[in-house]
C-alpha cells in the first residue's frame, strides 16, 4: 500500500479536477513554508500589568462575605420569590374556580393548566428546602 503522499491518482482517468504531479508537488511546498504564530517567550510581553492595593489610611476594611453566607441569602430569596409566585398562582386560581361555569371547557383545561403550575412550583419550593437542609 502507497503512502497518501505518493498518491499520484488513477492512470486511466484524466478529468481537470484531480491534481497533476506538478500542482501536487507545488501544494506540498506551499504547506512546509507556513509558519505558525508562537506566543511569546516572555511572560511579561502578553500578560496586563497587575493591580496593587492603594494605600489610603482612612479606608475601613470590607467585611467578608463567605460563600455559604452568600448562598443562604441566595436560596432564602429564590425561595422568598418562590413562595410569592404560588401564592399569585393559588390566587389566580381560585378566581377562576369562582366565575366557573360547568358547560365551559376552555375554563376546566384552563384551570387545570394553571394547577399543574402550582403543582410544579410547589414541588421546586420543596425541592430547594430538602437541598438547603442536606447541604447543612
Amino acid at each position: 500500500m502507497k503512502r497518501v503522499h505518493d498518491y499520484t491518482g488513477p492512470a486511466s482517468s484524466s478529468s481537470s479536477s484531480s491534481p497533476t504531479p506538478s500542482s501536487t508537488g507545488s501544494f506540498q511546498a506551499t504547506t512546509t513554508l507556513a509558519i505558525r504564530k508562537r506566543r511569546p517567550s516572555s511572560p511579561s510581553q502578553g500578560e496586563p500589568l497587575k493591580r496593587t492595593k492603594s494605600s489610603t489610611g482612612n479606608a475601613q476594611p470590607v467585611p467578608k462575605v463567605t460563600k455559604a453566607a452568600t448562598t443562604t441569602t441566595l436560596s432564602q430569596n429564590k425561595r422568598q420569590s418562590m413562595q410569592k409566585m404560588w401564592l399569585e398562582q393559588k390566587a389566580a386560581i381560585k378566581a377562576r374556580l369562582d366565575s366557573l361555569d360547568p358547560n365551559d371547557a376552555g375554563a376546566t383545561e384552563q384551570i387545570q393548566a394553571d394547577y399543574a403550575i402550582l403543582s410544579t412550583i410547589g414541588m421546586n419550593i420543596r425541592r430547594q428546602q430538602a437541598s438547603q437542609l442536606a447541604s447543612s
